[in-house]
């Protein structure tokens, strides 16, 4: 466990009200991966493994400590950062010893008093893009009638950077690690190439202001002024607020813009006074504030851009999602250089004038953010006019700024028409879908719809299609769009309808549900459920003989009622509908069933809960309450997406459930047995933190079943939730020889991997099944009649928890030789348009002071783009000449420093990228290969191995020619640093590996996107 003391940093401030006292501690939060479910810990723990979920049965806590006065200490151990209403956890101890243990909303009030002491503060929780802040604001302590502690504030900062302190007056925001990392509540999507630009300051007599972090709702900014670098003052905005300090400097919040790859602000109305003769130094003006830089910032440039007339360009910088209203950063420069930029609101317009001439004026149609990834802005009524002569070079144009992957499902129509969904924007109020009309497979036209609105199409000018757009659904599994009234015309007569009145469902995902079983064939099954709307939501499919009849969105406390000919078969009341952090449960009353054939009865008034097989393996992580007289309360699960949070709660005797309900965040609960209270308490709080998972159970009370008697009272207590980890895929933590052998015509050679588990290995040569073992933690294969050739030799464990793989390359010489001076060139597999990086080394070399060589390659499949040297040896030039027409690259390389060694080394890096389509390949090959020794004397290396490369599946990199399990987990594997970063993986184009690519391809492997 990590345990560190903190000293306080005193920092006298000019402030009229206190001095303030600043104590900055980033506390990690780092998190395992997992393909399924669970998350990681914060440190090590002390954990008790169960044979078949790794149940955690330790507390972990971070233990950073705030040293009070008289040995008292304040230990903010968690935070839970559930939208709805952010809490922490508090713990206060002295000499070690605790004393309290509270769990305190934003804005709440604590205090603590015994004797001698008393000690009172108030929590203010900010949540931001890239680290959590708490302020513990107002902070007394009294001892003994003494003030010691007076109006105090102390800032906690949660970060995923390294745990330490930092001291406000010194650091520099743009270089402490971890803040830039994206809050796991920030709302993701696809990210906008970053802005160019830089920062001019723009106050006066060395002040400066630094914008260090937005909250993820887009409403607050955390903003810092200094003065000779050194911080005088720090404060969080709402929008609309105003920042002064000391009658020197105020200016207004006027906007807040967390965008997809980069967050700003924008603040107007700016005057500064001199602090030497009072007089105005800055006034009136505007700027924009970039997260960690410090004064103006200037835009030059990047993010999406679109050509106009007289070399004009209109950027899209970026759009922002997180606050209440939706906006674009737009930028227009002019032969490079910044013209003018604005934030505009979705349905407002930007107008941009020269010498008072207007020059192009836009309107932001939508905004729109998938839920597979896509992130889009679309501008129309877009006019642009000469700077000239005022002619009209763009008249009413639409213009689609979009990245990212889709999830297209399509639907098609007579003569040759398809309508496509193309996403859903869950995130929206209220949602809305992206619709898109195709004729022979041309796009004529988008539409971006929100439920319960309609929508026609065109096609040049002739009406095709309208439609109603009713429920959009955002399950946890799949998502469902729910269109009806579909007409469809013919493009040659409007009159002539030829689809009338037909409802049609979008379904993105797949989803395998769970099935009751019903009379005649029937069944119903629970597909998924939503819990972004409230009341939760329920996917419920009617089958008969195993065939889907009917599909049907149906809110918590509403009815279900399925109907064949518009008679009567099934209807069940939703009492209950959860989706917790692992668990989804559903639970109809009321729920008759009638005969198809003549409407008697079937079922009548039953109550049917549809429970995942694997409840009880869950509820066991977590902890429990045992009672007298046998009664156990369990919980079950928690669901905190919507306020307020949900608790899915057992009660149990004698190991027999007796009770189960859904409780909401202060809610009391009561069970009686017939009218005898045995039990009643209410929930006070759910906490969901970044370490640990609570509930709070407060003013519990306990009665005899047998004479009333009060058995138990707790004013409150916590019991906490376990996480799940499922086990890890299995790693190769040993394998011999090393991946690079030489051997004679003939030989004999043993290949062997070591595995952490046991798993079924299937040994390939050059792509061949040669060998299979079954359930071994090590495995061997032999080979004894080498033959000449080089032959990549590959060793593939697998088994449920996912994959692994080994690989070595094994060159057998034709004749017998001693082996001497080696050189080689690597192979790789990637997919098509790829960059790829092949190493050229060398082994048992003494003293040469230069390579040349060339190298050929069939540049239809892959041309290099760039040839560097390696870092592994300094000093060395490199002259290299490309010629990818013919496919021929010659290359020299000098070193004055001399390279001398015996493990095999690279020397060269060469950058290729492929062409090819898939399956393709090409040799490559080292032609006239040469070694210049200490003199300067040209000689032969003894060894020379060519490589190759092979056009793959993108995203396949286990090589099996299919994406699948195994390639998620060794992505998963890149994200958590146990195998080198490959960056054909980066498929959110951000320039490294993390978890968003991580969940791309898992979401692929699910059928949520239809491409990576």
């Amino acid at each position: 466990m990590i345990h560190k003391e903190i000293k306080i940093n005193h920092t006298a401030v000019s402030n009229s009200m206190n001095t303030r006292r600043i104590l900055i501690l980033m506390l990690m939060t780092a998190s395992v991966f997992v393909l399924i479910a669970g998350v990681g810990t914060a440190e090590d723990v002390d954990v008790t493994l169960d044979h078949t979920l790794n149940k955690i049965s330790g507390e972990t806590e971070n233990k950073e400590v705030l040293n009070l006065e008289n040995g008292y200490t304040i230990r903010i151990t968690d935070i839970d950062k559930d939208a709805s209403h952010y809490k922490i956890r508090l713990i206060l101890e002295k000499d070690n010893v605790e004393l309290d243990n509270k769990i305190l909303e934003n804005g709440q009030e604590y205090s603590w008093s015994d004797s001698e002491d008393d000690i009172t503060l108030n929590a203010e929780i900010f949540v931001g893009t890239g680290m959590d802040v708490v302020f513990l604001k107002n902070v007394h302590q009294i001892s003994n009638g003494d003030i010691i502690i007076n109006n105090e504030t102390f800032t906690f900062i949660y970060s995923s950077g390294i745990s330490g302190s930092l001291n406000l007056n010194t650091a520099d925001y743009n270089n402490i690690e971890g803040f830039t990392t994206s809050n796991e509540y920030l709302l993701q999507s696809s990210n906008f190439p970053p802005a160019s630009g830089y920062s001019q300051e723009f106050l006066k007599e060395n002040y400066s202001l630094t914008l260090l972090e937005l909250d993820v709702d887009g409403n607050k900014a955390w903003i810092s002024l200094s003065k000779n670098g050194e911080e005088v003052y720090s404060r969080i905005l709402r929008v609309g607020e105003y920042y002064n300090y000391n009658s020197l400097l105020s200016f207004k919040l006027d906007k807040v813009f967390v965008g997809t790859s980069n967050n700003y602000i924008e603040i107007s109305n700016i005057y500064q006074y001199s602090e030497i003769n009072s007089s105005v130094i800055v006034q009136n003006e505007s700027a924009l504030l970039h997260v960690g830089s410090t004064g103006k910032f200037i835009l030059t440039g990047g993010g999406l851009e679109w050509q106009l007339e007289e070399n004009y360009k209109l950027h899209a910088i970026d759009i922002d999602i997180a606050g209440h209203s939706r906006e674009a950063l737009l930028l227009i420069t002019k032969d490079g250089t910044h013209v003018d930029y604005t934030i505009v609101n979705v349905s407002e317009s930007y107008t941009y004038y020269k010498n008072e001439n207007l020059i192009i004026t836009a309107d932001l149609e939508t905004i729109f953010s998938g839920e597979g990834g896509v992130s889009l802005a679309r501008l129309h009524h877009v006019y642009q006019y000469s700077e000239d002569t005022g002619e009209t070079l763009l008249s009413d144009a639409i213009h689609l700024y979009s990245v990212g992957d889709t999830r297209e499902v399509e639907w098609q129509l007579d003569q040759n028409y398809s309508l496509s969904a193309m996403d859903i924007d869950s995130k929206d109020t209220p949602r809305k879908v992206w619709l898109r009309l195709n004729k022979d497979g041309n796009t004529l036209e988008d539409k971006f719809v929100y439920s319960g609105d309609s929508a026609i199409f065109y096609n040049s000018g002739t009406k095709i299609l309208d439609l109603n757009v009713e429920t959009i659904f955002d399950g946890k599994e799949a998502d469902l769009v729910f269109i009806s009234d579909v007409y469809q015309y013919s493009e040659t007569n409007e009159n002539d309808i030829l689809l009338e009145n037909e409802p049609h469902i979008f379904i993105f995902g797949s989803s395998t549900g769970n099935d009751w079983q019903l009379y005649e064939n029937y069944t119903l099954s629970f597909m998924d459920i939503d819990i972004k709307e409230y009341p939760n939501q329920v996917w419920l499919r009617m089958k008969k003989n195993g065939v889907p009849v009917d599909d049907n969105v149906v809110a918590q406390s509403e009815e279900y009622r399925y109907y064949n000919n518009s008679v009567l078969l099934f209807e069940g009341y939703i009492k209950s509908a959860f989706s917790g952090r692992y668990l989804n449960m559903l639970t109809l009353t009321n729920a008759n069933q009638y005969s198809e054939v003549d409407s008697t009865p079937l079922i009548t008034d039953a109550t049917y809960s549809f429970y995942p097989e694997n409840v009880e393996h869950f509820m066991d992580l977590n902890e429990k309450l045992s009672l007298n007289e046998n009664y156990t309360i369990v919980p079950v699960d928690i669901q905190v997406l919507n306020y307020p949070d949900t608790l899915w709660l057992r009660l149990y005797k004698d190991d027999v459930m007796v009770d189960e309900v859904l409780l909401l965040e202060k809610q009391d609960y009561s069970y009686y047995s017939g009218s005898q209270e045995i039990i009643s308490t209410n929930l006070d709080v759910i906490f969901m933190g970044m370490n640990t998972d609570l509930i709070k159970l407060e003013d519990l009370y306990q009665y005899s079943e047998v004479d009333g008697s009060l058995l138990n009272y707790y004013e409150d207590l916590l019991l906490r939730l376990g996480r799940f980890i499922p086990p890890s895929a299995p790693a190769i933590i040993s394998f011999e020889p090393t991946t690079f052998i030489i051997d004679d015509l003939g030989a004999t050679r043993k290949f062997t991997i070591f595995m952490d588990q046991s798993a079924n290995v299937n040994w390939y040569i050059n792509g061949t099944e040669i060998q299979f073992n079954e359930s071994v933690s090590n495995a061997e294969y032999t080979n004894t009649s080498a033959v000449a050739g080089t032959w990549i030799i590959s060793a593939i464990a697998n088994n449920v928890n996912g994959i692994a793989m080994q690989n070595w390359t094994w060159t057998v010489m034709a004749e017998n030789y001693n082996i001497g001076e080696f050189i080689s060139i690597g192979s790789a597999s990637a997919p098509v348009n790829s960059t790829i990086t092949v190493p050229i080394s060398v082994a048992n070399v003494t003293n040469f002071s230069g390579i040349y060589l060339e190298l050929l390659y069939n540049s239809s499949v892959a041309i290099v783009s760039s040839v560097n040297t390696n870092e592994s040896f300094t000093g060395s030039g490199i002259t290299p000449n490309v010629d990818n027409v013919n496919g021929i690259t010659s290359i020299v390389l000098t070193n004055p420093n001399l390279i001398s060694t015996s493990a095999e080394t690279p020397v060269i890096d060469i950058t290729f990228i492929l062409t090819g389509g898939f399956g393709s390949s090409t040799s490559l090959d080292l032609q006239n290969v040469e070694f210049s020794d200490a003199k300067f004397n040209p000689y032969t290396p003894a060894v020379v191995v060519d490589g190759q490369i092979t056009v793959g599946i993108k995203g396949d990199f286990n090589g099996n020619g299919e994406v699948d399990i195994g390639d998620v987990a060794m992505v998963a594997f890149m994200v958590a640093g146990n195998v080198p970063e490959d960056l054909n993986a980066d498929f959110n184009g951000n320039g490294r590996v993390d978890i968003g690519d991580a969940a791309k391809i898992a979401a692929y492997l699910a059928g949520k996107v239809s491409e990576l």
